[in-house]
């Protein structure tokens, strides 16, 4: 995989401001990572007290006046490298200090119930300033840099699972190893450890944001030049296309079932769908969903072709072909 510094980027931004400067790893361009990963927090879906939302710009100025934020993030790049555990413990601290200075100021804004929040902003400054002119001569300070989460990444977090990959939580002192579900609320609502009910047995709610973290970085552990945040620049464009296809795959299928054994990649799923779902017919009200089933465990490549075969014999298909004229 040619998962180059050059190549990442070009996935995601160039590093350069609204003038077109491409900006550099130094003071002026981490504060302005920063301020594009402002940016992501969304502050319209967080309720100020007594005032309009932030602004970015405004979040940023208050980071700056409390903590200067911006500085501890080149200061993490001027001190000796960390490994995985001082890492974690320094994206803990900035954490905290987000919420030092907004839990006063957004309703119920506090590191027990968004965290998810604060990851959503440290994390995607680190993606930013991976972008700048001279990041990539700080490859190393990266290895440890946490996967940004939100609805994207936590949908193929979510379908590691449907692969066999299993997450480890402690719940109440107790380690509990399971095959990973969707056992996790939205990435904004994150909560930074697991949660669990321990009646009769523990029983694992919804999974913390340090779990899942762990989990994703074990399972990049032996994939080669590939690390949490660097697989983010990929796996977030490609999750998008993966779900708009499965969208598009499910509505065209609606327009004509008589595609059966036509298009190279199209037969294969409906042979696999004979195999998994012997004897059931075609047209019964459940064959969508199960189509569909199939249909989400083909490549991203196989996803693509089949939509190109079933685009074409629809637009050549008399029934369909309303659906191609402009009104």
């Amino acid at each position: 995989m040619n998962c180059t510094h050059d190549n990442l980027i070009k996935l995601f931004w160039n590093g350069g401001n609204e003038n077109g400067e491409r900006l550099e790893l130094n003071e002026k361009g981490v504060k302005y990572a920063l301020l594009l990963a402002l940016k992501d927090f969304t502050p319209r879906t967080e309720k100020r007290i007594g005032k309009d939302p932030f602004g970015a710009e405004e979040m940023l100025e208050e980071l700056e006046k409390s903590k200067s934020y911006s500085q501890k993030f080149l200061k993490f790049f001027d001190d000796d490298k960390k490994d995985e555990e001082e890492f974690d413990n320094w994206h803990g601290e900035r954490c905290k200090e987000f919420f030092d200075v907004f839990s006063s100021k957004y309703e119920n804004f506090n590191q027990k119930n968004k965290y998810g929040k604060a990851q959503k902003v440290i994390n995607m400054t680190f993606k930013y300033i991976y972008c700048l002119k001279g990041a990539e001569e700080k490859e190393k300070y990266f290895e440890f840099c946490h996967m940004p989460l939100d609805s994207i990444t936590l949908e193929w977090f979510y379908r590691l699972g449907e692969k066999g990959e299993k997450i480890n939580v402690e719940i109440k002192g107790k380690k509990i190893e399971e095959k990973i579900g969707r056992k996790y609320p939205s990435w904004s609502n994150l909560r930074k450890l697991s949660e669990g009910d321990k009646k009769e047995k523990v029983k694992v709610i919804s999974y913390g944001y340090m779990d899942i973290q762990k989990t994703i970085r074990k399972y990049f552990k032996n994939k080669e030049k590939l690390t949490p945040l660097k697989a983010e620049f990929i796996i977030w464009p490609q999750m998008q296309l993966v779900l708009a296809s499965e969208a598009l795959f499910s509505n065209l299928i609606e327009l004509n079932k008589d595609y059966i054994n036509t298009g190279e990649i199209y037969s294969k799923i409906l042979e696999d769908y004979n195999k998994e779902y012997e004897n059931r017919e075609v047209n019964e009200p459940t064959y969508k969903k199960r189509i569909n089933k199939i249909f989400r465990k083909r490549s991203i490549k196989d996803k693509i072709q089949c939509l190109d075969e079933i685009l074409i014999l629809a637009k050549n298909n008399k029934q369909d072909e309303l659906i191609f004229e402009e009104i």
